[in-house]
């Protein structure tokens, strides 16, 4: 119940969502989130190919897809010891061990891929002028800096109507 209302508001706030239905970095999110939940739902029904498969269409989307080989990882890790002990313990540890591994395994050739493909180039390399904020000398002065632009964005959250698209 608390769920539905937290993704009613999740949805339809403007704040979070101030872009264009056209952007297109928002559509990745969409598809990363499918395929991040489909590889989730068939490993959990026991289809452990396919969603290595959809693990890395999420990769492929997003950056943060990668974290889905993790969750299955942990996933087995946690159905395992949760679960009575049959008499073959020895053999399920073996299959979940080698199912982890796997998923331990893609997810390195991934991230290997991806620093291959990127090659010497490195990040934005930010300064601290670009924080306007951080460079205040008094501390009482960040902090109501900080505190005046959280109100604008609660400001902003209750009474939408006035957004612009660069609010992001």
């Amino acid at each position: 119940s608390v769920g539905y209302i937290i993704v009613f508001f999740f949805s339809f706030s403007l704040v979070l969502h101030s872009k264009s239905p056209n952007f297109l970095p928002g559509r990745s999110d969409l598809l990363c989130a499918l395929f991040y939940l489909l590889g989730l739902s068939l490993h959990l029904d026991g289809n452990q190919n396919i969603a290595l498969v959809a693990g890395v269409c999420a990769t492929f989307c997003k950056e943060i897809g990668i974290t889905l080989f993790g969750v299955l990882v942990a996933s087995d890790f946690i159905s395992f010891y949760t679960k009575a002990k049959p008499a073959s313990t020895s053999q399920n540890y073996r299959s979940v061990l080698s199912r982890s591994m796997t998923c331990v395994g893609v997810a390195f050739l991934l991230v290997a891929f991806h620093l291959q493909l990127h090659g010497d180039n490195t990040l934005y390399p930010w300064s601290i002028l670009e924080n306007s904020i951080s460079l205040l000398d008094d501390r009482k002065h960040r902090i109501y800096s900080y505190m005046f632009t959280h109100v604008v964005y609660i400001w902003k959250l209750f009474f939408p109507w006035k957004l612009s698209y660069d609010y992001g």
